[in-house]
């Protein structure tokens, strides 16, 4: 037995209900008994054994009724009796490690084949023509999940908020700015308490780091949380106090690289304000005034 993949729209498709509930089950782990292309042998005890050992039933038919309604095709390739799991390659995506299959593929001539057409061995009737309509063919591939089952609703507020988010990460733009604006150095002296040389050099390494940088990183949606952030980081680089500077004359901040934990809680407002559970500082500024 090899590990698959079940969606929760296995358990209500409607083809799949019209089944005995042991056929159900016996549906499913067919496909842990298949190999990567979804065959394998059809040896009835065999399949009892490994599936459903402690179950009084007939596997016989059991898969006859997988059968006609089309989610397996039994067929015969070199005088033995083979099982083909209809669109197993679509919907399950094995381990690449996994040996490639051994067992014949079923031709035209095998879909035409008695074994594909015969009522179950253990229990005589008349011959049923093969399916002309697959309901394997109406599972969205990869998901087992009929279409009908979807709900529109979900879909659609699904696709708002992916092309709501691709506008917000379309609005990423480098730093627009050579000199620093009046209303950050504003901000800087009052909440930082930095003298205006400092400022303006915190600035400076500020805007050549970003400049700088030529990955996706360097592309803010809002720069002025950006500086903000860099101020504080700035900050608790220093300890909250300032050094003496004799080049200049002026206090300045340590001028350090942020740390990894410091530009991660950066990414995290970042994230915040783009994916909208926290506004941008100016959308925030207008809001209070």
């Amino acid at each position: 037995m090899r590990a698959r993949n079940i969606k929760p729209g296995f358990f209500t498709n409607d083809q799949v209900l019209e089944c005995e509930p042991l056929a159900r089950l016996l549906f499913a782990g067919l496909w842990g008994m298949a190999d990567r292309k979804g065959r394998l042998e059809d040896r009835p005890k065999k399949i009892r054994i490994q599936v459903l050992p402690c179950d009084n039933c007939d596997i016989d038919v059991l898969l006859h009724q997988l059968q006609q309604r089309g989610f397996i095709q039994r067929y015969e390739a070199n005088g033995q009796p083979y099982i083909q799991v209809i669109n197993f390659e679509k919907h399950q995506h094995p381990h690449h490690k996994e040996p490639e299959s051994t067992i014949p593929a079923p031709d035209s001539e095998a879909m035409l084949a008695p074994s594909m057409t015969q009522q179950p061995r253990a229990g005589p009737g008349p011959i049923s023509k093969p399916p002309v309509v697959n309901p394997s063919d109406f599972l969205i591939p990869d998901s087992l999940i009929p279409e009908s089952s979807l709900n529109s609703d979900d879909t659609q507020a699904h696709k708002a908020k992916k092309e709501k988010r691709g506008r917000k990460l379309s609005d990423r733009i480098s730093l627009p700015y050579d000199s620093l604006p009046p209303e950050w150095a504003l901000w800087t002296h009052t909440e930082m308490g930095w003298s205006d040389q400092a400022i303006q050099d915190v600035w400076a390494y500020f805007r050549d780091y970003w400049r700088g940088r030529t990955d996706k990183g360097a592309q803010k949606s809002d720069w002025e949380a950006t500086w903000h952030v860099w101020c504080r980081t700035q900050n608790i680089h220093s300890g909250g106090k300032y050094e003496q500077s004799k080049a200049v004359g002026g206090y300045h901040p340590r001028f350090t690289q942020p740390s990894k934990s410091e530009r991660a809680r950066a990414a995290i407002v970042e994230s915040a304000i783009e994916l909208g559970y926290a506004a941008p500082i100016n959308a925030r500024r207008e809001g209070q005034s």
